[in-house]
């Protein structure tokens, strides 16, 4: 069964690596050039909520849900035992970079959509949702938010420079702190190979 999701606005890889890579200019830019990790976890608990207007939260979640954002209560939360878990560190991290994604690139889209429909139809409406096959890859805002998670923790430049100086999976797995997984789809997403 296919999941059911509101498509988003049209992005493409470029935009959100570009996106990604502006913040991590304006907020660690270090991690550029040197060997560090972007502090999500900073991130989002000090600086998401101002650029963003979601505000941020850790609460105890269902079995299997890690994180959810919420464009009409304008929240973002991580799951309080996820978070405490120090051996899920890394799966952490990019459930928080991954619900940063929807927080920057999609919440204020489906407000201003609904604001929209209320203002047409003079009551409120809910944002039609599809068969999460049938909405075209650029507008799909899961992988929009992976994408874009992705590109926080492992920067296009410094992934780049890992790769060619020889890092394994599993070094850059450290490196980044994020699942082997993780990088997999990090080296397919930038077309590299190792």
């Amino acid at each position: 069964m296919s999941r059911r999701l509101v498509p988003a606005k049209p992005r493409s890889r470029n935009d959100i690596e570009s996106f990604a890579l502006d913040i991590i200019k304006r907020y660690q830019s270090e991690v550029l050039i040197k060997d560090e990790r972007f502090d999500i976890m900073r991130f989002f608990d000090v600086e998401l909520e101002s650029i963003s207007q979601v505000k941020t939260d850790y609460r105890p979640l269902d079995d299997g849900i890690y994180g959810y954002t919420d464009s009409d209560e304008m929240i973002c939360v991580i799951s309080r035992d996820l978070a405490e878990d120090p051996w899920q560190e890394y799966f952490c991290r990019s459930t928080m970079a991954h619900e940063t994604g929807h927080a920057l690139l999609h919440v204020l889209d489906y407000k201003r959509k609904k604001a929209i429909l209320r203002s047409v139809h003079k009551k409120d409406h809910q944002l039609r949702m599809y068969h999460e096959k049938d909405i075209v890859t650029y507008k799909n805002p899961e992988w929009q938010a992976w994408r874009f998670a992705g590109a926080i923790l492992m920067p296009a430049p410094a992934f780049i420079m890992a790769v060619k100086d020889g890092y394994d999976v599993w070094r850059l797995s450290e490196r980044f702190g994020v699942n082997p997984k993780f990088v997999y789809s990090r080296l397919k997403a930038l077309n590299l190979k190792i």
